[in-house]
C-alpha cells in the first residue's frame, strides 16, 4: 500500500514538473492560463495615463486604451516553448509556431532576443546572430505554415543564469517585388478550336534564390483556365489579368535555373504576355536608394518663415530685398476672425532648472554663454540634452550632453559633449526600447540638413529632412570620448537607420513636394510615430505611422525605410495636409506662427466596433525673435481619415515656485521640447535676453502642464 502511494505521488510530481516547463507566448500579448501553460507579455511599455477628456467636437469623453505592448508578430503567431531536457546550464527546447491568422504564413523567418547561446538547432537554421539577437529561418521543407497549422523546431541552449524566453519577436519576411534578374516566357505546345495548351516559364537569371514566388501577369486573348498544373490560380479579373502562386513543391527558384507551369485554357486569339510582375518572400524590403524627389517640384513656389533666419531683422530684410509679401493686407477684424478667439492662459509650474557648467566646474551665468537647448530625454543615467549650434554654409550640427540630477535640478557640463554632425537643429529627440537588453535601446533623431539646390532661391540649411535611429550604446560610447564628432554621413556611418522620402508620408505614398523641414515624436507606448513635415512651398503634412514595421527595420544591419514603399503605405495610420502655411495666420500645425516641438498620444478608444482609432497630436509654438506668446495646440487625427478634428489651443504661462529668485519675463521665450509623461505635458522652455539685435540664451527650465487643461480650452 505504501509503495502504491509513493508511485502515485511520484507520478503527480513528474506531471507537475513537466507542465511547469511549458511556456506559451501569444501574439496578442495577453496573459492566460490554459492547461497549466503560461501566457507571457512581450515587453513592458510606458503607459500614458487615462485622462484624455473633452475629446471630440461633441464634447464626448474618451479614455486612453489600457493595453500593453502586443507581440511583434503582427497577431499572426502563437509561440510555445517547451523544455524537454536540462543539464549543467544547458536546455533542450522545442519551439512551436502556430499560425493564428486567417492566411498562410509563407517562408517563415523569425527574429528574437535571447540572452543565452544557441549551441545547436534542428528543423530550422540560424541565418544571423549579433549580440543577443537571433534570426531563425525555416529548413526549406517546412517553410510555410497553413492557417491553424504548426511548425516545430528544436534548440540546445546554454545559459549561465536562469533561462528567460524571448521578450521581443517578429516575422522578418514580407512579399516584395523582384525588381530584376529574371525573365518570363510563354511557350505554346498545341492549339485546337478555341483552346490552347501552353506553358509559362520563369527563369532566375540572378545569383541568388528566388524564394516562395508569386506571379501577376496580363495575357492578351486568354479568357479562362480549364486545367492548370505546377501552380495555383489565385485570382482572375476577367479582363486578362491573372495572379498565380507556386505549387509548394516548386516554391523556390535556384540561381540560374527555371520553373514552369502549364495549362489548358480557353482563348479568343493569339496568346501574348503584355505585362508581368514577379514577387518573392524576402527580408530585403526596407532597402532603397534614399529620398524620392520629383524633379518638377524644383520649380515650384518657395515659402520662407522667420525661423529660417538667425534673426527676425534678417528675415524682414530678406523679404524686403526680394520684394516678397507674405503678410496679406488684413484688417484687425479679418485677422481676428482668421485666428478665432484668443485662448486662455494656463499656468505651467516649473519643476526643475537646467544649470550649465564649464569643464572646470564653474557655473555659467552670463547670457549668451549657454547653448540653446532644443530637446531632452529622461533616462536612468540622468537627462540627455540636445543644443543647437551655429550652422555652416551647408550643414548644421548640434551638441548632445548628459546631465545629472541634483537638488538644484539637472547639472550639465556644457563643455563635455558629443558633436552630432549634420543632425540639424536637434528638435527631434526620443528614446525607443525594443527589449530589455541595452543593445535593444535606440535614440531617435532628425538629421540630414536640406541640401537641395533650388535655382535662384536661398537654400534651407538649418533643418533636417529625415528621421533616424541610432543605438543608445553607440551614442553613449561616443559621448564618453568628449568632444568627439558623430557623423550623419550615410555612406560611411552604417550604424544609422534612416527613414527617407518624408515628402511621401501618406497612405498613397504621394510626393507633396520638396522637404524643407521634418520633426517627429513617439507615443508613450512607442506604438505610434508622428511626423511633422514642411515643404519648401509652405505646405505642412502631419502623418501617423504604426511602428511595428519600423521596429523591424531598425534592428536590421543596413538600409533605409522609404515612406514611398508599399510597407510604409500599409503602416500609415492617417495623414493631414495643409497647403502653403505662411507667416500670416495662427494655425494648429504652426501655433503662434512657429513650430518648436511635437508629441502624440497613445490610441484613444471609445468603441472599437464602431469608432476608428483616434490620436491627439500636440504642437508647441512661440518665436522668441518676434516675442510671440507660447502656445500649445492640440488636435485629433482619426485612423483612415485625412481631416483634423477637435482643435484646441492654450497660451502657456510658466510660473516659478515661491522659493525661486528668478525673474522670468513674459517675452523672449521658446518651448524647445515636449513629452507626454502620465497626465502631464512636460515642456522644456528656454529664456533669452535681448542685447541690441542679438538674442542670448540664459535661463532654461522644465515645467509641466495638465493635458486636461488643453482639452478644455477654446476651439479654433
Amino acid at each position: 500500500m505504501k509503495t502504491g502511494v509513493r508511485k502515485l505521488l511520484a507520478l503527480v510530481l513528474t506531471i507537475a514538473v513537466c507542465m511547469s516547463n511549458m511556456v506559451t507566448v501569444s501574439a496578442n500579448g495577453g496573459t492566460e492560463n490554459t492547461d497549466n501553460s503560461v501566457k507571457m507579455n512581450w515587453e513592458d511599455v510606458a503607459q500614458e495615463d487615462n485622462d484624455e477628456e473633452d475629446y471630440d467636437d461633441e464634447d464626448m469623453d474618451y479614455d486612453e486604451e489600457d493595453d500593453s505592448e502586443d507581440c511583434s508578430v503582427d497577431n499572426m503567431l502563437d509561440i510555445e516553448y517547451h523544455i524537454t531536457a536540462k543539464w549543467d546550464k544547458h536546455y533542450n527546447v522545442d519551439v512551436t509556431l502556430k499560425n493564428v491568422s486567417d492566411s498562410i504564413i509563407e517562408n517563415w523567418e523569425i527574429c528574437f532576443d535571447l540572452e543565452a547561446e544557441i549551441e545547436n538547432i534542428w528543423n530550422a537554421t540560424i541565418t544571423d546572430h549579433e549580440d543577443d539577437e537571433y534570426v531563425i529561418k525555416n529548413a526549406g521543407w517546412n517553410q510555410d505554415i497553413k492557417e491553424g497549422g504548426t511548425v516545430t523546431f528544436g534548440m540546445t541552449i546554454k545559459c549561465d543564469n536562469d533561462l528567460e524566453f524571448p521578450t521581443n519577436c517578429y516575422l522578418t519576411r514580407e512579399l516584395v517585388e523582384v525588381e530584376n534578374g529574371y525573365s518570363i516566357q510563354y511557350k505554346e505546345d498545341s492549339r485546337w478550336d478555341n483552346f490552347v495548351n501552353g506553358r509559362i516559364i520563369i527563369t532566375n537569371e540572378s545569383d541568388k534564390v528566388i524564394e516562395d514566388w508569386k506571379l501577376d501577369v496580363t495575357i492578351n486573348n486568354l479568357e479562362s483556365f480549364d486545367n492548370l498544373w505546377n501552380a495555383k490560380l489565385i485570382s482572375n479579373d476577367k479582363k486578362g489579368s491573372f495572379s498565380f502562386n507556386n505549387a509548394e513543391y516548386n516554391q523556390n527558384i535556384p540561381a540560374g535555373q527555371s520553373i514552369e507551369f502549364g495549362f489548358i485554357a480557353k482563348c479568343s486569339g493569339a496568346i501574348k504576355i503584355v505585362a508581368s510582375t514577379l514577387y518573392e518572400m524576402s527580408d530585403n524590403f526596407y532597402y532603397d536608394d534614399g529620398n524620392y524627389i520629383n524633379k518638377d517640384d524644383l520649380n515650384g513656389e518657395v515659402v520662407y518663415n522667420s525661423e529660417d533666419f538667425d534673426s527676425y531683422e534678417e528675415y524682414l530684410q530678406f523679404l524686403q530685398e526680394n520684394n516678397i509679401n507674405q503678410f496679406p493686407d488684413m484688417t484687425t477684424k479679418e485677422r481676428s476672425r482668421k485666428v478665432a478667439s484668443k485662448p486662455i492662459k494656463r499656468d505651467a509650474l516649473i519643476n526643475t532648472y537646467l544649470r550649465f557648467y564649464k569643464e572646470n566646474g564653474e557655473l555659467i551665468q552670463n547670457a549668451g554663454e549657454v547653448k540653446a537647448t532644443q530637446s531632452f530625454v529622461f533616462d536612468d543615467n540622468g537627462v540627455y540634452n540636445i543644443s543647437s549650434n551655429k550652422r555652416n554654409k551647408k550643414k548644421e550640427n548640434c551638441y548632445l550632453t548628459l546631465g545629472s540630477e541634483s537638488p538644484f535640478g539637472y547639472e550639465i557640463k556644457q563643455d563635455k559633449y558629443l558633436e552630432m554632425c549634420d543632425f540639424a537643429h536637434g528638435q527631434t529627440f526620443e528614446k525607443l526600447s525594443l527589449g530589455k537588453s541595452s543593445a535593444k535601446k535606440y535614440f531617435m533623431f532628425s538629421g540630414n540638413s536640406n541640401q537641395y539646390e533650388i535655382k535662384g532661391k536661398k537654400p534651407f540649411t538649418r533643418w533636417a529632412t529625415e528621421i533616424c535611429f541610432v543605438k543608445c550604446n553607440t551614442i553613449n560610447k561616443e559621448l564618453k570620448k568628449n568632444k568627439a564628432k558623430f557623423q550623419y554621413n550615410t555612406k560611411k556611418n552604417g550604424t544609422i537607420r534612416r527613414i527617407t522620402s518624408i515628402n511621401c508620408a501618406n497612405k498613397e505614398g504621394k510626393s507633396r513636394g520638396i522637404v524643407k523641414r521634418v520633426d517627429g515624436a513617439l507615443s508613450a507606448n512607442a506604438k505610434v510615430l508622428v511626423i511633422w513635415c514642411q515643404m519648401v512651398d509652405g505646405g505642412i503634412q502631419v502623418s501617423l505611422y504604426d511602428t511595428a514595421s519600423i521596429k523591424k527595420f531598425i534592428t536590421r544591419k543596413k538600409g533605409t525605410f522609404s515612406l514611398q514603399s508599399d510597407m510604409a503605405r500599409k503602416a500609415c495610420i492617417a495623414s493631414y495636409y495643409q497647403e502653403s502655411v505662411k507667416d500670416n495666420g495662427n494655425t494648429a500645425v504652426r501655433p503662434s506662427n512657429s513650430f518648436q516641438s511635437i508629441e502624440v498620444s497613445n490610441v484613444l478608444v471609445k468603441d472599437k466596433k464602431t469608432d476608428p482609432d483616434q490620436y491627439n497630436v500636440y504642437i508647441c509654438g512661440g518665436n522668441e525673435q518676434e516675442n510671440k506668446e507660447l502656445q500649445v495646440s492640440r488636435f485629433t487625427i482619426k485612423k483612415g481619415k485625412t481631416g483634423m478634428y477637435s482643435k484646441r489651443r492654450i497660451i502657456v504661462n510658466p510660473k516659478t515656485r515661491s522659493d525661486d529668485n528668478y525673474d522670468i519675463e513674459e517675452n523672449n521665450r521658446e518651448i524647445e521640447g515636449c513629452h507626454i509623461i502620465g497626465k502631464d505635458l512636460v515642456l522644456l522652455i528656454t529664456h533669452s535676453k535681448t542685447e541690441g539685435q542679438e538674442i542670448k540664451k540664459d535661463l532654461q527650465y522644465i515645467c509641466r502642464i495638465k493635458k486636461a487643461d488643453i482639452n478644455k480650452e477654446t476651439k479654433y
